[in-house]
């Protein structure tokens, strides 16, 4: 679900793009939608299956206190 989600909010944030360039849509909170959305894309994972920002944090701090070889 939460990858229809994602491309969901990918088609909109194109169209409505597409919209505001051509002249077609000129809301005056575009802006706050907009930002709304890019919100919303950047906590998605914290809400969905996949790893959590935390899980993926303690693996790059593992992987970076290994010694390279």
């Amino acid at each position: 679900m939460a990858q229809r989600v994602r491309v969901g909010v990918i088609i909109l944030l194109i169209l409505g793009t597409l919209t505001l360039l051509a002249g077609f849509w000129s809301h005056p909170y575009a802006i706050y939608i907009a930002f709304a959305l890019v919100v919303f894309a950047v906590a998605l994972p914290q809400f969905g299956q996949g790893p959590k920002y935390e899980e993926l944090l303690a693996l790059l701090q593992q992987k970076a206190a290994q010694p390279n070889d």
